[in-house]
């Protein structure tokens, strides 16, 4: 019995307390829906710098300013995915020597190529895996990549000191 109980304690310490949910084994998922979050510390900035460094790459990445403040900035904006365009909203909180970033609602863009016309479906991006190229698997992992990059760029944004000496 002893050793059943050490066996059944061994194996619960091996599955992870905080197991996140991934469609299709890929993309991250926050009650049922693609999303991407993470608190960024950089110590030694201030709140204001930390917004006009934000500011600046949403500006440069993304369209569509929805509530520009000095403690919140959420945009829309999209990546391509073969004939897909896969809006997403992102938003920055910010405080003092650190942010969180979100991104979320997830929405697919078609373009038809034969006619050149576009047609917005509107529900989240994991209810339309299918349509999104050569496979929901690769479509998943382009997606997964670019949302990444675009991660990285901003945490590299923020965390740069820019010195401009035109």
């Amino acid at each position: 019995m002893r050793t059943f109980l050490t066996l059944i304690f061994t194996l619960v310490l091996l599955v992870p307390v905080n197991a996140q949910e991934k469609l299709k084994d890929i993309l991250p998922l926050i009650n049922g829906k693609v999303a991407y979050t993470n608190i960024i510390k950089v110590d030694s900035v201030s709140k204001d710098e930390i917004y006009n460094r934000a500011k600046h790459w949403l500006a440069y990445n993304y369209d569509n300013f929805k509530i520009d403040s000095k403690d919140e900035l959420i945009c829309r904006g999209y990546i391509p995915v073969g004939f897909a365009q896969i809006w997403q909203t992102i938003t920055i909180k910010i405080k003092d020597g650190r942010y969180k970033y979100e991104i979320t609602n997830f929405q697919v863009v078609m373009h038809n190529v034969s006619n050149g016309s576009s047609m917005e479906i509107d529900a989240p991006l994991e209810k339309y895996h299918a349509i999104l190229g050569i496979g929901e698997k690769w479509g998943f992992k382009n997606i997964d990549e670019q949302i990444n990059k675009l991660i990285e760029s901003l945490e590299e944004a923020i965390k740069t000191e820019k010195v401009d000496n035109w």
